[in-house]
């Protein structure tokens, strides 16, 4: 499966792709086309990484976010399609947490293991991989996620909390770091 189903399955109930692509019968085109305009983004400036079935998106300061600039033309369309306060979300987008890391970072943008895949090691082993990575090139590596239960486990692979922000009627953000080191177990 390409990194682009990959992630536009694995992330389809995911509460802030739902707050961002709200349920619509376009909805996975529009999640399709958003992470391909990310993948050819992050082929350019950034990395690609899969072990196993899960797949990471991530970029490197300053370059760490996918410019909406960068949006495709169909990504676009299909967003202007969309109700006015979902266009409206899209604008505050940039300045989604201001806890974000103003020095060199890796920023782990996406991350996503197909639901039938699950339970078998690989976001785990990829986590592991990507901690050591960065840790290996002296780089904190960040992220955010809207899900208390994923949070736990970032804890249980080294990050710690670094903030949170409440999304305006949306879902809470929990930024978190993991900080440089190196000789993390990989795992693999």
């Amino acid at each position: 499966m390409s990194p682009t189903a990959t992630l536009a399955r694995a992330l389809r109930s995911d509460a802030l792709f739902t707050y961002y692509f709200p349920r619509s019968p376009m909805r996975w085109l529009l999640l399709w086309s958003f992470f391909r305009d990310e993948l050819a983004f992050r082929r350019e400036h950034g990395q690609v990484v899969a072990v196993g079935a899960a797949v990471a998106f991530l970029g490197d300061w300053p370059l760490a976010d996918l410019p909406l600039g960068r949006l495709s033309l169909l990504t676009r369309l299909l967003l202007r399609l969309q109700p006015p306060e979902v266009r409206q979300r899209w604008t505050k987008a940039p300045n989604l947490n201001p806890r974000r890391p103003l020095s060199q970072h890796r920023y782990l943008s996406v991350i996503g293991t197909p639901r039938a895949r699950r339970g078998r090691g690989d976001g785990t082993r990829l986590i592991k991989r990507l901690v050591n990575d960065a840790g290996a090139a002296g780089l904190d590596l960040y992220l955010e996620t809207s899900s208390a239960r994923l949070s736990d486990w970032y804890r249980r692979q080294g990050f710690e909390l670094i903030g949170e922000e409440q999304l305006e009627d949306g879902p809470r953000i929990f930024a978190m770091v993991c900080r440089a080191q190196v000789d993390v177990r990989r795992g693999d």
